[in-house]
């Protein structure tokens, strides 16, 4: 009965990391810690439209989550490779992906609620734009020859073929 006991703890206890690391369907996991769904809204063949940052914010509350934050350059860097990995014809086009930062009311915050560091590493040089226009991030690419990705603050009218959630 001991035995059993210590075997099935052992068994439950090596089952605990796996079960941790999971992320809720229709998430996947895009990095280390982070759960999240890329979404082509608009396809290469162009068969359904590109959209704006509040319709990739309401796609993703759909799906039981919200846009993806990126305030750090290593999580641009793990979600760049998964989309090369994941997308490399999208990579190729040049697609760029509704993240979740914008302003409200002249101050940049993220979806969730956290004020966005205006001098991080992870903006494009001279970004963002302070023109009192409501803009919102978007992850785009700089570099081709080394698929680096940085964040570019866009006018929230605007629209793309693709965004990022988060679970």
């Amino acid at each position: 009965m001991t035995f059993v006991l210590v075997l099935l703890l052992v068994t439950v206890a090596g089952l605990v990391p796996v079960l941790a690391h999971r992320c809720p369907p229709p998430f996947e996991r895009l990095g280390e810690d982070v759960c999240g769904r890329v979404v082509i809204a608009q396809p290469l063949d162009q068969s359904a439209p590109a959209v704006t940052w509040e319709a990739a914010r309401a796609g993703c509350k759909k799906l039981g989550g919200d846009l993806i934050v990126l305030d750090e350059w290593e999580k641009i860097q793990f979600i760049s490779r998964y989309i090369d990995q994941k997308f490399p014809a999208e990579s190729t086009a040049g697609y760029i992906y509704w993240v979740g930062g914008r302003t409200y009311a002249g101050t940049w915050k993220w979806v969730n609620g956290k004020l966005i560091n205006l001098k991080s590493n992870v903006w494009t040089p001279d970004r963002p734009l302070k023109d009192g226009k409501e803009r919102a991030t978007m992850l785009v690419p700089v570099d081709q020859t080394h698929k680096r990705r940085y964040l570019l603050d866009y006018e929230i009218t605007r629209v793309a073929p693709a965004y990022i959630c988060r679970a």
